[in-house]
């Protein structure tokens, strides 16, 4: 074994210790990968993805917060399958390497939501039936928004119900 490869494999085998030791020794797990379920396609097209997820010290749940960034040049196209109907799109920030000779054109898809609340203690009718709000369901559409969505939550928070010791429901069309 050369010198160089040597050296890489010490280097390597000293940052998974180090990875190693972090992750016992904190209440914060963070993880990094490159690899990850989302499709994305295109010539140049650089994917980062990064998943955390912390836990209190005092509690039992679990926050997570996964994010995915793309670096890609023009004429190259990023195709994304999502898991989740609910995600956001952040614009972060456009870097001007070469001279801009046309204009460029960034789309922002429209989103439209539409959300029922169900409460206990105000009748038998549900307005939020899973077998009609089932996740990921099409509800109806129109040519201003030809995609929709359902999207059902079995478990919120009763606030402005009248009894709140109960867990409501809430169901959302996502156009």
């Amino acid at each position: 074994m050369r010198l160089w490869q040597f050296s890489i494999t010490v280097v390597a085998l000293l940052l998974m210790v180090t990875e190693a030791r972090l992750r016992r020794h904190h209440r914060k797990r963070r993880f990094v990968t490159n690899h990850f379920d989302e499709l994305y396609c295109g010539e140049s097209a650089h994917a980062q993805s990064q998943f955390e997820e912390e836990r209190e010290s005092n509690s039992s749940k679990t926050s997570n917060v996964h994010s995915t960034q793309f670096n890609w040049g023009l004429d190259n196209t990023i195709c994304i399958k999502l898991q989740n109907v609910v995600h956001v799109l952040k614009y972060e920030r456009l870097e001007q390497r070469y001279p801009i000779e046309n204009s460029y054109t960034f789309a922002v898809p429209l989103i439209d939501t539409n959300c029922k609340c169900h409460c206990y203690g105000l009748g038998v009718n549900d307005v939020c039936n899973v077998e009609k709000y089932a996740d990921d369901r099409n509800c109806s559409t129109s040519s201003e928004f030809p995609t929709c969505y359902t999207k059902y939550h079995p478990a919120v928070e009763p606030i402005d119900c009248p009894v709140t010791s109960i867990t409501a429901k809430a169901c959302c069309d996502i156009k």
